[in-house]
């Protein structure tokens, strides 16, 4: 990974928290209150950084606004985890395939990665499709937590 590369944006995936039993605090000594599934408490359970920026490579602006928005608007912390559930996701990845196919995506070059193979001293960087690349990562994503009940996904 090259140095000084900066995080474009971090992907996680929270689950409903459910206490095995319930939980009591006492804030502040001001009386007790007792914690359990019905107080909409998440724990994070993955988290995944990317530092291309995965809309570089889409020419047209209108599709770009469409992308960012079905992705960072909609999975905004200032939306409820109730909103931000996987089908977002979902939306997302059919929103970036009919991008793809329609040819508005065009390979970039990396910020973050270079050739180690190059034959001479200086690293090349690699181009890459990297709206293809978080489409295949999305997909994996929704794959390993589709069936896990309580999931919210936040795009920061």
């Amino acid at each position: 990974m090259a140095e000084g590369t900066s995080v474009k944006f971090t992907l996680t995936i929270w689950r409903d928290f459910v206490p095995a039993r319930p939980l009591a605090i006492n804030p502040q000594g001001d009386g007790r209150s007792v914690f359990d599934s019905d107080w909409g408490l998440q724990e994070q359970v993955y988290s995944w950084q990317l530092r291309e920026d995965a809309l570089a490579g889409v020419a047209d602006d209108q599709s770009r606004k469409e992308l960012h928005e079905h992705l960072v608007g909609r999975l905004a912390d200032s939306t409820p985890p109730s909103e931000r559930r996987l089908d977002v996701l979902r939306d997302f990845i059919d929103v970036a395939e009919r991008v793809m196919s329609a040819g508005d995506v065009s390979c970039v070059q990396s910020e973050s990665r270079f050739d180690e193979n190059a034959e001479n001293d200086e690293h090349n960087r690699v181009e890459v499709n990297s709206l293809l690349a978080l489409t295949i990562h999305l997909k994996w994503v929704v794959d390993c937590f589709g069936d896990r009940p309580g999931i919210s996904v936040l795009v920061r």
